[in-house]
Parts: structure tokens; sequence; C-alpha cells
């Protein structure tokens, strides 16, 4: 494997490990969500009011992870683009 291969490969790693990443955030919006919901049914305020709190900082986390994610990928498009160009 040349050295342009093994840096394709680990941007790749970091493509997938953000990949589950994204997954599990989901995940966490999703659980989020409903526990705002049952708290909201509630009327539990101070409550609604924390998780509405942590779903802004799920959110941000997501942003996030897709800006690491297309970062990774324009690597990979990059290390192409100077494979085929040397």
């Amino acid at each position: 494997m040349s050295r342009i291969e093994e840096v394709i490969s680990a941007l790749q790693q970091v493509v997938d490990r953000v990949g589950e990443a994204q997954q599990a955030t989901a995940l966490a919006l999703s659980a989020t969500g409903e526990a705002l919901t049952g708290a909201q049914e509630l009327g539990a305020a101070n409550t609604v009011s924390g998780l509405d709190a942590v779903r802004a900082l799920i959110e941000s986390l997501q942003g996030q992870a897709d800006g690491l994610k297309d970062a990774a990928e324009d690597a990979i498009s990059r290390t192409h683009a100077v494979a085929g160009g040397s």
C-alpha cells in the first residue's frame, strides 16, 4: 500500500467513525425529543428548559459532525487529485 493509499484509508476511517457518531447523535436527539415531550405533558417547566438546552447542544454537535465529515471527504478528494497528478 502506497503512502497516498494509507492517507486515503485513514481518512475513510474518519468518515466511517463520524458516520457512526452521526447515528449516535441522531439517537440522542430522538431520545431527548421523547423526554422533552414527556416533560411537557407533565408540566415540568424546569425539565423542559433543561432538555431544550440539551437539544440545542446535540443539534450543535450534529452540525460539527456534519462539518467534520465534509472536511474528511474533501481531504479524500484532494488526496485522490494529488495522487492523480503525481
